[in-house]
């Protein structure tokens, strides 16, 4: 009866622990709108996984759609640093490591080795815009 109470443990942990992997998840970010630095929510990532992917979808809801992205790490849920491109760790980044939102502007990075256990998004809109960003993640 031990082996088996042991057994049904092990299984769920399993189960438990890779939960997250191959489910799309999605940050909420607020609309972009003039120029001010929007947050998104939180992404926790534990366990192993040998890869993150974050995809974006820029909407323009009024004037037109202009600013930036940008992708930012973190071990201990409270200092955060963006994240840049570095020999062969991440795929996806255009000039100055972020995304550029305009309008239906797709982004996509992928990190590998999943550095960090906290993830965020920064988007930047500009002066006269208002700008729906949709983040959603994968983990592999």
């Amino acid at each position: 009866m031990k082996k088996l109470y042991i057994l049904s443990l092990l299984v769920v942990l399993g189960i438990t622990s890779n939960a997250q992997i191959g489910r799309v998840k999605t940050l909420t970010l607020d609309t972009l709108t003039a120029a001010a630095n929007d947050t998104s929510t939180v992404a926790t990532v534990t366990g192993g996984y040998d890869a993150i992917t974050f995809q974006t979808l820029s909407t323009q809801l009024g004037g037109t759609s202009d600013g930036k992205l940008v992708i930012q790490g973190s071990v201990d849920g409270t200092s955060y640093k963006t994240i840049t491109e570095k020999a062969g760790a991440a795929v996806g980044w255009p000039v100055a490591d972020s995304g550029i939102v305009t309008n239906g502007a797709i982004w996509q990075v992928t990190l590998y080795a999943n550095p960090f256990k906290y993830y965020r998004v920064i988007g930047t809109g500009t002066a006269s815009d208002t700008t729906l960003v949709t983040v959603n993640y994968l983990l592999r």
